[in-house]
């Protein structure tokens, strides 16, 4: 991760410089952050494909009309997410004035059943129990996702959610919590007993 990290970095200087190296920055964005932007927009947001693709593009458009405006203060990655979650916002902003696009997604995982289902192994139930999260409460994975996995600080998701550093705490801190429901058929393969 540290050398991705070192990566974003090079390709945050470029950004900045302008002219012919943000373009070619861009470009390298666009193949590390395409899939991922659709597919955060696809499950977040509940776009469809087409949609998604339509507010990537868009993504990448503002990212190089503002790649002069990173400062450097919080990670190159936390400040992309962050243009690809306002450019979502404000395409929902624009669309719900004539439809309503949002899901009803706050209460879902009232709803879940933890399937009965046998694993090869406690990745193979935990990458499944993080697909059904995903499902069912897609903020909240993706949050579980940036800290987790892509170890994202408390100050650089406050930033991306637009909330103070207490708020954001507590937000992670239930994200994490209702992961665990999730995660109830795992716990056969911690103790060895699958």
């Amino acid at each position: 991760m540290e050398k991705d990290n070192q990566y974003l970095n090079q390709l945050a200087i470029k950004c900045t410089q302008g002219d012919q190296h943000a373009e070619d920055t861009i470009s390298e964005l666009y193949l590390l952050f395409h899939l991922k932007f659709r597919n955060h927009f696809m499950g977040r947001y509940r776009l469809t494909r087409e949609i998604a693709e339509d507010v990537v593009q868009e993504t990448f458009v503002n990212i190089f009309k503002g790649c002069n405006t990173f400062r450097g203060d919080c990670h190159f990655s936390a400040w992309l997410w962050k243009v690809a979650r306002n450019t979502a916002l404000g395409y929902l902003r624009k669309e719900s004035k004539s439809k309503n696009v949002f899901a009803d997604v706050e209460h879902a995982e009232d709803h879940y059943e933890s399937p009965t289902q046998h694993f090869e192994s406690l990745e193979d139930c935990t990458h499944f129990a993080f697909k059904e999260f995903e499902q069912f409460e897609p903020e909240r994975a993706e949050t579980v996702r940036l800290t987790a996995i892509e170890g994202w600080s408390m100050e650089e998701i406050a930033e991306y959610n637009d909330r103070n550093l207490g708020a954001t705490r507590e937000y992670v801190s239930q994200c994490r919590k209702r992961f665990k429901r999730f995660l109830d058929d795992c716990v056969d393969y911690i103790k060895g007993d699958a």
